[in-house]
């Protein structure tokens, strides 16, 4: 199939890269002038394992093609993607901007029966205004929903191998070619209506904020009363009702999905008078975990002023330059308002954390750099490469030996850390737990 992808982003980029993978020819579409040229290169915009070279072996075998110019790639489409960003604004709703502008475009543009499919996660029945306000003949084009389920770090292996397909269409003809498209995952696909797609997106996100939120919420009521809520938290995600997954405490879920998706949904619960409280709880319990995370620093080193610090991350998760909405911004802040000297390492995200705080903190491309002179490690985010440094090595470079476990990352490795001197404290267990261990 001749497929066009409206919109370069995360989505963009993965959908196109796995279609292009299975022999339909894509054509790729963004405003951007300097970003367009730079994937004709085989030059992505983000950080994403293997994403670049799947873009570089499409264009060399000419299966994909990248252009600012609809007038391209629209009229030979059967299927348009709309994969376009639906940032959240100020009140908490989507900025539906950059989908109407996509669909005012592609609309210009079409010559035959065009399929167009709505990938970027949008405000329930949107897309009904949408077509009222540009007039769309329905004979011409025919709307569909297929939300996507992306892990930012892991988003080509969840687009070969998604654990779900959700086709929203009330049309059979849309629904047999979707089908069609997607013969060769080996997925579950359930067919829906649109809206009923939708809400499937927003809902899906939405649960697994709330677990995460709840898994912090169990791990500061542990510390509380001396349990160890690292195993509490194990006992229950072995209910395979449960599972482990998401329920794992730490400084907080962040991204471009979690926070702006749960906040749309809050306000469709209120738009149509139902109760939202729940998720307002977990918005509030994941916005408090930056403050109980410094908490911990504080109650160690006292006053921060003139303190050197050090973060060890700062994407909003491993495998990604991403930063949107992530936790080490919140802490990065609430450290500069207590005049700490703050260092910084990432294996990817520096350039994008640079970008909001400039030299108001020290970055490193060397976590051994970064940890010099430092009287706590802060760590953030889990990447790998974190759980293999040489701490004796790092002791031996710091001020004081404190590191502060915000996702007991290196929970499997406290003894040790203890061993070599340093003082060491995660997420769910509080030092009275340990004390009384020793005992």
């Amino acid at each position: 199939m001749k497929i066009a992808i409206v919109g370069t982003g995360y989505v963009g980029l993965v959908t196109a890269a796995v279609f292009a993978s299975k022999d339909h020819q894509l054509y790729c579409i963004d405003i951007d002038q300097n970003k367009i040229d730079n994937l004709k290169k085989g030059i992505i915009p983000f950080f994403e394992p293997g994403l670049d070279d799947l873009i570089k072996t499409s264009l060399q075998e000419g299966s994909i093609t990248f252009t600012n110019d609809y007038s391209i790639a629209i009229p030979q489409a059967d299927i348009v993607f709309i994969c376009v960003g639906t940032p959240k604004q100020s009140n908490g709703n989507a900025d539906l901007s950059y989908l109407e502008a996509a669909f005012a475009s592609i609309i210009q543009h079409i010559e035959h029966f065009t399929i167009i499919v709505i990938k970027s996660t949008v405000p329930i029945n949107s897309h009904i205004k949408i077509m009222k306000d540009l007039h769309i003949d329905t004979k011409k084009v025919e709307l569909a929903s297929c939300p996507e389920f992306l892990r930012e770090g892991n988003a080509l292996s969840d687009a070969f191998n998604p654990d779900r397909i959700i086709i929203g269409s009330s049309s059979d003809k849309v629904t047999k070619t979707l089908l069609k498209l997607f013969e060769d995952f080996q997925s579950p696909k359930l067919v829906t209506d649109i809206v009923s797609a939708q809400v499937i997106k927003y809902a899906a996100n939405s649960f697994l904020a709330t677990k995460i939120s709840y898994a912090n919420m169990i791990a500061h009521l542990c510390e509380s009363i001396s349990a160890n809520g690292i195993d509490v938290l194990k006992g229950i995600g072995y209910d395979p009702r449960i599972g482990d997954r998401f329920l794992k405490p730490g400084v907080g879920y962040g991204g471009s999905c979690f926070p702006k998706d749960l906040s749309a949904f809050i306000s469709l619960f209120k738009d149509y008078s139902q109760d939202p409280s729940l998720l307002q709880s977990t918005q509030q319990i994941n916005n408090l975990q930056p403050y109980l995370f410094i908490k911990k620093v504080l109650n160690k080193l006292g006053n921060l002023e003139n303190k050197n610090l050090t973060l060890f991350g700062l994407s909003f998760k491993p495998d990604t330059d991403d930063i949107r909405e992530a936790p080490s911004i919140k802490i990065i802040e609430l450290l500069l308002k207590y005049k700490a000297n703050i260092n910084a390492y990432d294996p990817a995200a520096n350039i994008n954390i640079e970008k909001i705080f400039g030299k108001q903190i020290r970055l490193f491309n060397d976590p051994y750099k970064a940890a010099n002179k430092s009287e706590a490690l802060l760590l953030v985010t889990e990447w790998p490469e974190f759980i293999h440094l040489d701490f004796s090595r790092i002791k031996s470079l710091m001020k004081s030996a404190n590191i502060f476990d915000g996702r007991n990352a290196l929970e499997n490795q406290k003894l040790k850390l203890q061993e070599l001197g340093f003082f060491y404290q995660g997420i769910g267990i509080n030092q009275e737990y340990k004390e009384l261990l020793l005992v």
